[in-house]
């Protein structure tokens, strides 16, 4: 699939801000409200609600007709894209209090915390809901699998975490016994999710086998109903589902780069400096967009047994051919 650049932005900042918030609340109930200076709240929740902007700023160039936006949230009960509107709108305003508030109280109120739990859940709810959207197409073979769900949630509360650590360290000093037992589960996590990548890349893997001409497109024998007709512009899937495969040797190189960025991560995560926790967070900045991107580029949709590789990248030259 052709990887679009908001999608990029909004699923990756998006994943950042909630695994920031996530780790602010874990912090909290943990260690206390008080454990965390005002100034590391502060820290945390600003950078968290500037991604979410960001993120949300980024999906209106996502849409093709803006005059739909309107229409965006009428399928509730259905559609999982109207629900990933309305829960990100919620995060949106959430993360805005928590911003706000330490800003315009000294100390935090007593209600703080309950408050950045409540937006804690509702980061879960909302990277919930965006991965749901990926992992209930039946046409993508690659992503209709549980394990879209755990990476895409994951990759973006590893993230997260790995930002509130550097930027707990940056706004003040801490107790080495929290610094070590956040710079343990951090390095649990990152196993954990390289566990499930690895287990996605053999999904990725078995998708491609299953898709050719001579098998068929991999979906079950039940009625289908034709999506597009053809009109005077180009069928959407021939804008995005149809796009040439990335090859093996540009994917190897790919997960060698996630693999590498990886084990930095482990490394600079233990290390409990503030240079080595500031290396962690730009580390994982591209880590988290290599993994978004490897999703989307390396994903196969079932069209592809229709639109051959030499269609797809006569389709990419812009060239309007016939199947």
């Amino acid at each position: 699939m052709r990887p679009t650049w908001p999608l990029l932005l909004m699923t990756g900042l998006q994943g950042l801000s909630g695994g920031m918030l996530v780790t602010m609340a874990l912090l909290g109930l943990t260690l206390g409200s008080h454990a965390l200076s005002l100034g590391a709240w502060s820290l945390m929740s600003l950078t968290s609600l500037a991604l979410v902007g960001a993120g949300g700023t980024s999906s209106i160039f996502h849409m093709h007709r803006l005059a739909g936006a309107r229409l965006v949230m009428r399928r509730l009960r259905t559609s999982w894209l109207s629900r990933e509107v309305l829960t990100t709108t919620l995060l949106g305003l959430a993360t805005a209090c928590t911003a706000l508030i330490p800003r315009l109280f000294s100390p935090a109120p007593d209600w703080y915390l309950p408050l950045a739990i409540a937006a804690a859940s509702l980061a879960l709810v909302a990277l919930f809901v965006t991965a749901m959207i990926y992992a209930t197409i039946p046409a993508m073979l690659s992503w209709h699998s549980p394990l879209t769900v755990v990476t895409m949630m994951g990759t973006g509360l590893l993230g997260g975490a790995v930002w509130a650590d550097a930027e707990w360290l940056l706004a003040g000093p801490r107790s080495p016994v929290a610094s070590a037992v956040l710079a343990g589960l951090l390095r649990a996590a990152l196993i954990l999710w390289s566990f499930f990548k690895i287990l996605q890349f053999r999904t990725f893997a078995e998708a491609r086998t299953q898709i050719r001409a001579e098998t068929g497109f991999g979906l079950s024998r039940s009625p289908h109903r034709l999506l597009d007709t053809g009109t005077t512009r180009a069928p959407y899937r021939t804008q995005t589902q149809v796009w040439p495969p990335i090859g093996r040797a540009r994917r190897h190189v790919l997960q060698g780069v996630l693999a590498a960025l990886g084990l930095a991560l482990f490394i600079l995560v233990g290390m409990k400096t503030s240079s080595a926790l500031l290396a962690a967070a730009i580390a994982v900045t591209p880590l988290t967009y290599v993994e978004r991107w490897l999703f989307f580029a390396d994903a196969t949709h079932s069209s592809l047994v229709w639109f051959p590789a030499p269609y797809a990248e006569a389709v990419q030259r812009g060239e309007r051919t016939r199947a």
